[in-house]
């Protein structure tokens, strides 16, 4: 009986590592596909200016930061979320009471 267990307990634990290796197979495989294409195309900011670019792109990480800062003010000083879990959806969701608790079904 307990050759059993432990014979299901490895077939479930070799069908997961046969799952988790194919599809990082599978992964990889599309990666190589995808670069081999896009290395042959035209890069979309092959002729920006890279001071802009850069610019762009620490105001778009800013954003983040800044409101996760703004979430919080919302928020009378003793009930203030963290800064992290201000900005993630599910958090917004569970203060709205919109999330799903454990034995509901909506």
């Amino acid at each position: 009986m307990l050759t059993v267990g432990a014979g299901f307990a490895w077939t479930r634990a070799h069908r997961r590592l046969v799952t988790g290796v194919g599809f990082a197979l599978l992964t990889v495989t599309a990666c190589v596909l995808i670069g081999r294409r896009l290395t042959h195309s035209s890069w979309p900011l092959a002729h920006a200016q890279m001071p802009l670019v850069v610019f762009a792109a620490v105001c778009y990480l800013m954003s983040f930061v800044l409101r996760a800062r703004g979430w919080r003010r919302l928020f009378p000083l003793g009930q203030q979320p963290d800064q992290g879990a201000a900005s993630h959806p599910s958090a917004r969701q569970r203060r709205a009471g919109r999330c799903c608790r454990s034995g509901s079904t909506t």
